[in-house]
């Protein structure tokens, strides 16, 4: 049995221009004609050039409104991104209080706004774990009177709608105590849980991830 190759093109219901082409294979009609190959190729590259072409990666951001807006993210840091949905379109700039969220579909990473304690202003932080408790990290670049530069990295969790609360620091020797408690309280609902974190003594980062995982999965149940 023959069958043929057929395309499909579609427009915009207002603009008319062509949003996109889809190929598909169907059983011949009594009546159709083959192009030739070299024709056909031809015709396809002129229809290709002017249909928008939508970037292969799927990275997107969540406005406030909570809609997805997919395309290219090209830079980010804490206080905004750039954005463009097509290779022709122009690059948009978001800040914390513009978006929600946004996506990098390459590493397969997370950032989110977050209002930070003592802070006027939100910033995006990478988002660790998802879950009745997400954890979020904060890296800020230091520099020593002596000319020297590090990083300082510190871990943020958020129960339900509470606010965000430090829970763990690389660069504060005060106040471990107040983040240890902090952190207990967040897992304390979950008892057994609590009494195994208490026992075991241990606060490091990969002790806490380990515990918001365990308690995120219990939660979930």
């Amino acid at each position: 049995m023959r069958l043929i190759l057929r395309a499909m093109l579609f427009r915009h219901p207002e603009t008319h221009q062509f949003t996109g082409l889809v190929f598909y294979i169907s059983k011949p009609s009594k009546n159709y004609h083959i192009m030739p190959l070299k024709k056909m190729l031809l015709s396809f590259s002129i229809i290709s050039s002017s249909i928008p072409i939508v970037y292969a990666q799927k990275d997107y951001v969540v406005t406030t409104k909570k809609d997805t807006l997919w395309g290219k993210i090209s830079n980010y840091n804490l206080e905004k991104v750039k954005y463009r949905q097509t290779d022709s379109s122009d690059k948009q700039k978001y800040t914390p209080m513009e978006i929600d969220a946004f996506h990098l579909d390459k590493k397969q990473t997370d950032y989110q706004a977050v209002q930070l304690p003592k802070e006027d202003q939100k910033v995006f932080l990478l988002r660790l774990e998802f879950g009745k408790i997400r954890l979020f990290e904060h890296v800020e670049s230091v520099y020593t009177y002596g000319g020297g530069s590090g990083s300082s990295r510190s871990w943020y969790a958020v129960k339900g709608n509470e606010a965000p609360v430090e829970v763990k620091s690389n660069s504060k020797t005060s106040g471990r105590k107040a983040r240890r408690q902090a952190f207990y309280s967040l897992i304390e609902d979950n008892k057994a849980l609590a009494e195994e974190y208490y026992i075991a003594d241990i606060f490091s980062f990969d002790q806490i991830r380990k515990f918001i995982k365990l308690y995120n999965t219990a939660a979930g149940k």
